[in-house]
């Protein structure tokens, strides 16, 4: 299934965007067709299955390192993730973390 600039898929995906104007593409729509008509062709038969020779997982070991240090610096820091101002979610997870927070003791500390 090649999915066109425009429809459903593309506009509910966040990477279109980037893709647009980042990303090139080897061997034009043409390509992109031939390669969506072969998947289609070995989609849930038994010539579905991995293949070394197709999938491309450089910069997977990157990726995840990038993910860990993130998630570690995260856990182990007093800075959480957040809504913007005036976002309709903000309240709710300001009242979250307002809720996980030990009260202070009463004297002081």
């Amino acid at each position: 299934m090649l999915i066109e600039f425009g429809s459903y898929l593309d506009t509910r995906s966040p990477h279109v965007p980037y893709a647009r104007v980042v990303l090139g593409c080897s061997g034009g729509i043409e390509a992109g067709r031939r390669a969506s008509a072969a998947y289609a062709k070995r989609y849930h038969t038994p010539a579905n299955e991995y293949d070394s020779t197709l999938w491309k997982l450089d910069g997977v070991m990157e990726d995840l390192q990038a993910v860990y240090a993130i998630g570690t610096a995260l856990g182990s820091s007093g800075i959480w993730p957040n809504w913007y101002p005036n976002n309709p979610f903000k309240a709710s997870r300001d009242k979250m973390i307002k809720k996980s927070k030990p009260a202070a003791s009463a004297s002081g500390t």
